[in-house]
């Protein structure tokens, strides 16, 4: 189905409450907004439906840590926020779950990543220009060596050279081989290793 338009104009003009009145300085409302609006700390979880503009929205998207599931995620954000609002979006996590070898992408409904998606997630963070920080955490499957499979580990990294942050962290439940960074070569991100229990394919994400 079809997602609602999104209406640029305001519902309600507000102008009874003391709080857009003309003696209360716009300026205090820009704290406000910021106060009860932004988090950096409390990741925002987006629930996109038609529900108007008014003078805070800016806020929403500079003062707020934005959590989104993989590719699916960066995708169906994307297409439910603004162009200026999107640009005005400044720290993203993305966490996912992949199989290797690449061909268990391909199946449909398994693992929840889809492989096909997952470089025009990347191209949609891509557009983020006033992003500061980003991270993205790499779950690998558990009933194979997910490290060995150079192919898969390359081209799920090779997207991301294209995003632009001064703070970028890629976090991954393996190390990544040698040969991976090899054909990678330079990087505008750093590469942690982070041993976890890795999630059964079958396991909820």
């Amino acid at each position: 189905p079809s997602k609602p338009p999104i209406s640029l104009y305001p519902r309600h003009e507000q102008t009874q409450s003391p709080l857009f009145g003309k003696l209360f300085a716009a300026e205090l409302r820009i704290f406000i907004y910021e106060a009860v609006l932004g988090d950096l700390i409390r990741p925002m979880h987006i629930v996109p439906h038609d529900n108007g503009y008014f003078e805070g929205i800016d806020i929403l998207y500079t003062a707020n840590h934005f959590s989104l599931e993989g590719a699916r995620g960066m995708l169906e954000m994307r297409s439910v926020v603004p162009t200026p609002q999107w640009h005005m979006i400044r720290h993203v996590h993305v966490s996912t779950l992949f199989l290797t070898p690449r061909p268990s992408w391909l199946r449909s409904g398994f693992p929840p990543e889809n492989y096909n998606k997952w470089s025009d997630g990347c191209k949609a963070l891509q557009e983020l220009r006033g992003l500061r920080s980003i991270r993205f955490e790499f779950i690998g499957r558990e009933d194979g060596p997910a490290e060995a499979d150079v192919e898969s580990l390359v081209s799920v990294l090779e997207p991301l050279k294209d995003i632009k942050a001064p703070s970028f962290e890629v976090e991954m439940n393996f190390p990544i081989p040698d040969p991976v960074q090899a054909i990678l070569g330079d990087t505008n991100f750093t590469l942690r290793f982070q041993q976890r229990p890795c999630r059964k394919p079958h396991a909820r994400f």
